[in-house]
């Protein structure tokens, strides 16, 4: 039989295969499209979901970012 995974589940199946890997797309409030976001694992806070930032459009840990504007 096939049952349809959750999030969770699907996080715990793919964390040990892919890194980052796809969540889904989302808008947020204020912006203008929908952008993917991914899990993927901060070294200094673990599990994260976020969207690639910049130019570069590279992944950021939210609580590592919130931390740098803190000290600024």
């Amino acid at each position: 039989m096939s049952e349809d995974l959750g999030y969770e589940s699907k996080k715990d199946w793919w964390q040990w295969l892919v890194d980052p890997f796809y969540v889904e797309h989302r808008k947020m409030p204020g912006w203008s499209g929908f952008l993917p976001f991914y899990h993927f694992k901060c070294d200094k806070h673990g599990d994260q979901i976020s969207y690639p930032h910049g130019h570069k459009e590279k992944l950021r840990c939210p609580q590592c970012l919130a931390e740098k504007k803190e000290t600024v």
